[in-house]
């Protein structure tokens, strides 16, 4: 590090100092250790340090700025790792971030174009129309008349940011070595998660990428807009792409202007976020008022994709099934598709998380869905698996917020929304769907895959074990003396495993073939599917007499 570095690295930390200082956060600075100069000090006060902890803390960043607003927008969208209270102020962090000159931003687009101004659009204009901590956006015309939006970065932003995450990163350490109570949200743990987040925030490659992503994804989709990237005339600092005319979602009296209805946005706005986790399996994490636009004749469009929600097909079902279960009220389907998504270690146990859920749960019995407070709901929940060391997939979390974000949007538009009850005919549409054949098959298909990968790992398992065993890294305590009896339950348990295994080979087998119709046939139907079916009923069969010979034996 430089001498330059290491002085700016002194005089944004006193600047940061003083900032915290001014918000009556100093008793923090003081327990941190950190250095304070004498004038500065006198202004320290101890007294309800803690008291309005969530407003000082917003305030502090609002003024600290770029960094720290990206640190806040983050901290925001990320329920499970600070309390509500937190996640509630800082949603409300406010960017005033004065433009910087155009004369500073015209080296940086032709710089990153590789080509003069005037030769890649046939006007600009030299004043924003939007200024953030990252970058600010403005108007021009190409060559074939096509109006753009162009996105460029702030001249040497990624230093600032670099700077200031190495001072977050100082202070994260201090608070977790002097200040106890800071340990339970993991100041360094948010720290690393921001600065992975920052690396994508400064890659405008990222987000367009994320645009092309969604354009595609609704380009079938005539009332949900997504603007078009050029890559011609982007790069990892300048993002330019097709400029769309509208109006924030929040704007309420434009929706007469524009001739689009309260009602039918907000339900289109719902049905676009449900697709986008259901369907896409990427989704808009961050759909705050500012980052959807209402169109003219009921259309939307989503803006900012800096940060998205990205999902498996495997985590997608679990969705599925979790969405299904808190529409029907089921508390055990709820509770259970939530074990399913989360992580677990041997700390947690699973029938007093379901107790505890199903408690919770009980308040909402025979409450009409209209009624339904979905944001308290959610938080509560991520609450309970917090209690319970059950960790939930950040994606899931993300999934959460957006639903939580959105059903703020809509309570903006309409006080009576309710995103669960607007999201009730797409859900009533999944469960058709979950019961149709083809989407048996295709759920039998994956269970026989997944049982065949942990038939097949199972050796390999079994040697580890032992190999635990014998270097006596597993200890067995064994209180049952009937080692006999044991045994043989355990032969009869793993033979009625094996045959249920071979009933579903031979019923799924039978289902591919009928699908993939192959001759000869027997009055329309695959002869070798009718054989496979035979073969699944006798070992069905088989095994029902089995088990009731067993159950006489007993006897």
């Amino acid at each position: 590090m430089t001498i330059s570095q290491s002085y700016k690295d002194f005089k944004r930390l006193n600047n940061i100092i003083n900032v915290l200082i001014k918000y009556e956060l100093g008793w923090f600075v003081h327990e941190m250790k950190i250095h304070v100069p004498f004038t500065a000090k006198r202004k320290i006060t101890s007294k309800n340090a803690y008291a309005d902890l969530p407003v000082k803390l917003r305030k502090s960043m609002e003024e600290l700025g770029g960094t720290f607003i990206k640190l806040g927008q983050l901290l925001s969208i990320r329920p499970d790792l600070l309390p509500k209270n937190f996640i509630e102020e800082l949603s409300n962090l406010q960017e005033n971030v004065a433009p910087t000159p155009f004369e500073e931003i015209k080296p940086v687009l032709e710089a990153e174009l590789k080509m003069p101004l005037n030769e890649a659009f046939t006007s600009f204009d030299k004043s924003p129309i939007a200024s953030g901590s990252i970058g600010q956006v403005y108007k021009a015309k190409l060559k074939d008349g096509t109006i753009v939006a162009v996105k460029v970065q702030h001249p040497n932003i990624k230093e600032v940011f670099e700077t200031d995450i190495d001072l977050l990163y100082h202070i994260a350490k201090l608070l977790e070595a002097h200040i106890p109570a800071s340990k339970q949200f993991g100041p360094v743990k948010i720290v690393e998660e921001f600065e992975h987040y920052t690396k994508n925030e400064l890659d405008y490659v990222v987000e367009a990428k994320n645009l092309e992503i969604f354009y595609n994804n609704f380009k079938n989709d005539k009332y949900i807009v997504i603007p078009k990237v050029f890559w011609k005339l982007s790069s990892t600092k300048v993002l330019t792409m097709q400029f769309i005319s509208g109006k924030k979602i929040n704007d309420i009296k434009s929706f007469n202007t524009l001739k689009s209805s309260r009602k039918v946005i907000l339900n289109r706005l719902v049905n676009a976020l449900t697709l986008q986790i259901v369907k896409f399996g990427f989704f808009h994490a961050d759909p705050h008022p500012g980052n959807i636009l209402i169109l003219a004749n009921n259309r939307i469009s989503f803006l900012d994709l800096g940060i998205v929600g990205s999902i498996n097909k495997e985590l997608q079902k679990k969705v599925e099934v979790m969405f299904i279960a808190l529409v029907d009220g089921d508390k055990d389907g709820f509770a259970n598709s939530l074990i399913e998504i989360g992580i677990a270690d041997s700390t947690v146990n699973f029938n007093m998380f379901k107790q505890d859920l199903s408690n919770y749960l009980g308040k909402y019995h025979n409450i009409h869905l209209q009624q339904f407070n979905g944001v308290d709901f959610l938080y509560n929940v991520l609450e309970l698996a917090k209690k319970h060391n059950l960790i939930l997939p950040v994606d899931f979390v993300l999934i959460i917020k957006a639903i939580v974000t959105t059903e703020g949007v809509g309570k903006l538009i309409d006080p009576s929304f309710n995103f669960i009850e607007a999201s009730k005919p797409l859900v009533d549409q999944l469960k058709a769907t979950h019961s149709t054949p083809e989407y048996i098959l295709k759920s039998l298909q994956r269970k026989l895959i997944s049982i065949s990968r942990v038939l097949s790992s199972l050796p390999e398992d079994t040697k580890q074990t032992l190999r635990y065993l014998r270097e006596g890294k597993i200890v067995v305590t064994i209180k049952d003396t009937k080692l006999e009896e044991l045994g043989v339950e355990l032969d009869r348990s793993s033979n009625r495993v094996t045959f249920g295994i071979l009933i579903a080979a031979f019923v799924v087998g039978s289902a591919l073939v009928i699908l993939a119709d192959l001759p000869p046939k027997l009055n329309g139907i695959p002869i070798l599917s009718i054989v496979l079916l035979i073969l699944a009923a006798l070992t069905l069969l088989f095994l029902v007499i089995s088990v009731v010979k067993e159950k006489e034996a007993i006897k």
